[in-house]
């Protein structure tokens, strides 16, 4: 994958754009980040949509497997662009260390950074993080199966 910087002026007009680390001068179309997110959101449920038209069981697993990871690694991404945003706003470091460290499990990951920016608990929060934390672990034992012998 490509990687992009640019450069500004102090009064913030784009002086330069490097692509690779080499002067690119093709045109740079900037997505704002929230938009990624909703990509993931939208494969999920074109996913499901899809799930729900086909009678056909190998694509039923791929639609419906597709479908249960895009909303998983959207629900992250979310909580990465929320906190990284609101750590920015309030100015607290701390979140935003978390947030870039992007190590550990991510449900204690999500609910140290609910506790830092102190917004409160969200409504039926501990049956939300439950939920997510089942989710979690299923996902982990789809992406990183365990060989195990055959009966």
């Amino acid at each position: 994958m490509s990687h992009f910087e640019v450069e500004q002026s102090k009064d913030g007009k784009i002086k330069r754009i490097l692509k690779d680390g080499k002067p690119f001068s093709g045109k740079l179309k900037l997505e704002q980040v929230h938009s990624i997110v909703k990509i993931y959101f939208e494969l999920a449920a074109s996913n499901l949509a899809q799930l729900a038209a086909t009678s056909e069981s190998k694509s039923k697993r791929a639609f419906g497997l597709q479908s249960f990871m895009m909303s998983l690694t959207g629900l992250e991404a979310f909580g990465n662009t929320y906190f990284r945003l609101r750590g920015d706003e309030l100015k607290n470091a701390e979140v935003t260390k978390l947030v870039d460290a992007k190590s550990g499990k991510l449900i204690d990951r999500l609910k140290k950074l609910i506790d830092l920016v102190g917004d409160g608990p969200l409504v039926s929060q501990d049956k939300i993080i439950s939920a997510i934390a089942k989710l979690s672990v299923d996902r982990n034992a789809l992406v990183h199966p365990k060989w195990v012998p055959a009966s």
